[in-house]
């Protein structure tokens, strides 16, 4: 997986508890970051709602862009 090295921020779209992922998109909307839970730092899964404004890491993964290291913002 590639790495990007700036942060970036964004909010949180879409979370399946049940699957323990969910989606991430750019304060402009322009792309959307698939997130696993294990990509948590510094907050807990019960943390990251929809609209939960975060920080992370933007790498790429096999299926497309990837959000790791998420923070809350």
């Amino acid at each position: 997986m590639g790495r990007h090295n700036a942060r970036l921020t964004g909010r949180v779209k879409r979370v399946v508890n049940e699957r323990g992922f969910g989606f991430i998109v750019l304060d402009d909307s322009s792309v959307e970051y698939f997130f696993h839970f294990s990509g948590c730092k510094g907050c807990r899964i019960e943390d990251l709602n929809q609209g939960t404004r975060v920080s992370f890491v933007a790498t790429s993964g096999t299926k497309g862009p990837r959000a790791e290291e998420i923070e809350l913002a």
